[in-house]
């Protein structure tokens, strides 16, 4: 059976197994950095890490990244990765790195079926947030292999042993336990009834994720915000409610009334179960989504599996507890994965630690010239201890994967 870790990262250097650019060999773990990047198209410096370069700061990562790309003196001639840069809505600078021709050849290789060059043009910077937070789900559910395996090297393996023992971590791409089909490769045709009319339509999900073991698809959608849950007006294609109608009418319509056969059991007889799945960034925008969807299915059929809304770590949680994946070791990494998921660097979280701590002395000395004018002091926050806690662990666990 093919393991999902491969525990070392020169697999690719026997002899028959090597893969030459002129004078540079590509090793295994490239072979699966360039066929996880085929799959989603695009991944930051950060995701890489935590796919490739398991327990390991962003350095060598970035390092292999730009040999890849064929930057720098030791650089590719043949390069098999492109970099940009974007800014966030934050204002941060994020490298971000997709595969070029080669490297789509590269990945095909490994696993063909779903490592296409994409048909569509380049993303533009401004929908760069939306594809990363939908990567993060892909990223999160493949790296929780990895995470229990570091556990294990760091409890089990003597410390002069810890740093040899995590650099050969990283996932392999043969051994996940579903297939990740970028939005490009899908397009899902059925058709309208409006108004004695017959309309085309196409729904083209952000990603489809296809788990044979649980016979489930997933309809991913990532909703980052930019447009309303309700729609406002007559045909807002963009809102929540409107792309769970279409799906509900792709699902559930007949193609016509003598076969019986809807739309999705004529794209997918393999009888899998359909469910849509919208991710967001934060649980007030889900439980905002989830409770317009409950309100919607009220006047619906009830025919299929009703749309909910979960946040990343929320959904990695439900399909890695379905497919008996999910550890208890996986909760600690929680805080560090806010960090990482809002781009805070050290200097950033103490930055924050600093702003706090300045700001319970500037309340401590008022509270004391109240008390010295015989007045009572105005009390503090109810959640200052609770956030004091959240400030040292962001701390603790920014300077451990420094």
């Amino acid at each position: 059976m093919t393991s999902a870790i491969n525990p070392t990262a020169t697999d690719g250097n026997t002899p028959n197994n090597r893969e030459t650019f002129r004078r540079y060999w590509l090793q295994d773990r490239d072979r699966q950095l360039l066929t996880m990047l085929a799959m989603c198209r695009y991944l930051s410096t950060e995701q890489i890490r935590l796919l490739c370069f398991a327990g390991r700061s962003e350095t060598p990562a970035d390092k292999r990244l730009r040999q890849l790309a064929g930057i720098g003196k030791y650089g590719f001639p043949n390069p098999l990765l492109e970099r940009t840069v974007y800014r966030n809505y934050l204002g941060h600078l994020i490298p971000v790195w997709r595969p070029t021709t080669a490297g789509y050849a590269v990945a095909a290789g490994v696993v063909e079926t779903i490592t296409q060059p994409p048909r569509a043009a380049e993303i533009r910077p401004q929908f760069m947030d939306h594809a990363l937070l939908l990567n993060d789900f892909f990223v999160g559910l493949v790296v929780a292999p990895l995470k229990k395996a570091l556990a294990t090297c760091v409890t089990e393996i003597p410390r002069r042993r810890h740093r040899s023992a995590a650099d050969g971590l990283y996932a392999n791409a043969r051994a996940l336990p579903f297939k990740w089909i970028a939005c490009d490769s899908v397009r899902l045709p059925w058709k309208e009834y409006r108004g004695g009319n017959c309309l085309d339509r196409i729904i083209q999900p952000d990603a489809v994720m296809e788990i044979p073991r649980l016979r489930k698809r997933l309809f991913l959608e990532c909703e980052t915000g930019s447009h309303t849950i309700v729609p406002r007006g007559y045909d807002k294609p963009g809102s929540t409610l409107s792309k769970a109608q279409r799906y509900e009418c792709f699902i559930c319509d007949l193609v016509d009334i003598e076969s019986k056969t809807t739309f999705y059991a004529r794209r997918y007889p393999d009888g899998f179960a359909p469910q849509v799945l919208f991710l967001v960034s934060d649980r007030a925008r889900a439980d905002s989504i989830n409770r317009a969807l409950t309100e919607w299915a009220a006047q619906r059929r009830a025919q299929w599996k009703l749309p909910r809304a979960l946040t990343i770590p929320d959904a990695v949680r439900e399909v890695l507890t379905a497919l008996g994946q999910w550890a208890p070791e996986l909760e600690c990494t929680h805080a560090l994965q806010v960090a990482r998921d809002h781009s805070l660097s050290s200097r950033e979280v103490k930055a924050l630690c600093s702003f706090f701590e300045d700001a319970v002395r500037t309340l401590k000395n008022l509270r004391a010239e109240a008390r010295a004018r015989n007045e009572i002091p105005a009390p503090y926050p109810r959640t200052l201890e609770e956030v004091r806690r959240i400030l040292a662990q962001l701390w603790k666990d920014t300077n451990a994967a420094a």
